[in-house]
């Protein structure tokens, strides 16, 4: 998680959560690990010590969101910045493949993650 997500602390950052969910499932299922449901990946962030609240979205309503928590940018190996590292905002693997692919090499993923993350003590 650290790889992907910054924790700045401040309760103006915030990551939806059905982006992070988003995200960390398509991450998992891309390392052969068993997708979380909503539910277990709420316990695991509360019990590290994550808040939620509902924050306001681009659309103008309000969603259930991360707080202190904001997307890491994906840099290239130049350290170039290629785009934001945010997830997209439905579960279709071809439209989210399209935000983790590096654009001067895009038949390659993002594989910034090398461990699974343990959040529950699994």
């Amino acid at each position: 998680m650290d790889e992907m997500v910054e924790q700045t602390h401040k309760q103006e950052d915030c990551i939806f959560k059905f982006e992070f969910l988003d995200k960390f499932n398509i991450w998992l299922r891309d390392h052969g690990f068993n997708e979380y449901p909503n539910n277990r990946l709420g316990r695991a962030m509360k019990e590290l010590g994550f808040e939620d609240a509902r924050r306001d979205f681009d659309t103008g309503k309000r969603f259930f969101a991360w707080v202190g928590l904001v997307w890491k940018p994906i840099f290239t190996e130049n350290g170039r910045v290629v785009k934001d590292n945010r997830a997209l905002y439905n579960s279709s693997l071809e439209s989210i493949e399209t935000v983790i692919k590096c654009p001067a090499n895009p038949d390659i993923p993002d594989t910034t993650f090398e461990q699974p993350p343990i959040l529950d003590g699994e």
